[in-house]
């Protein structure tokens, strides 16, 4: 027969007809606990640990993601940027190669001539006896704006 506790848990001598007995010991039982109670709080403490890890391995993954993303979206920003500033390029090379006018860079107001009736009448009010008509005024003012165009375009008469 095997090693069997008396009721205080102590140890002691059983035997077989005929043979030795076995000692059982008290001492035994609580060291093995005791490795089984600390291996049970490594093990634990493991878990804990290997969740975290696995908590703080999504959390990289998830911000990985978002940067590779950010990443995409500058690389398309730029993209544009370049084609933009290749566009750029090309119409100053155009500009460069045939340059605009003094008059196209800085064309001279606009001027807006007052209606031939609204100018004989300003004309009547100041000279009384003023024996310039409607059509006279009418040809000053064609006159006026063909001169005005010619400079604006570079010619001068």
């Amino acid at each position: 027969m095997a090693g069997r506790r008396d009721r205080a848990g102590k140890g002691r001598i059983e035997g077989r007809a005929g043979g030795v007995g076995r000692l059982t010991d008290h001492t035994d039982d609580e060291s093995l606990r005791q490795a089984l109670k600390q291996t049970q709080d490594e093990l634990a403490a493991t878990k804990k640990e290997l969740a975290e890890k696995d908590y703080n391995y999504s959390t990289l993954v998830i911000i990985s993601q978002q940067l590779n993303q950010q990443l995409e979206t500058e690389q398309a920003d730029r993209q544009q940027i370049q084609a933009q500033l290749e566009r750029t390029r090309e119409e100053l090379a155009k500009f460069k190669g045939n340059p605009p006018s003094a008059i196209d860079r800085n064309p001279a107001p606009a001027i807006e001539l007052p209606e031939p009736a609204d100018l004989l009448n300003q004309l009547k009010g100041r000279r009384k006896k003023s024996k310039v008509e409607l059509a006279d005024v009418t040809a000053i003012l064609e006159f006026l704006e063909e001169r005005t165009n010619e400079k604006l375009l570079g010619r001068n008469n």
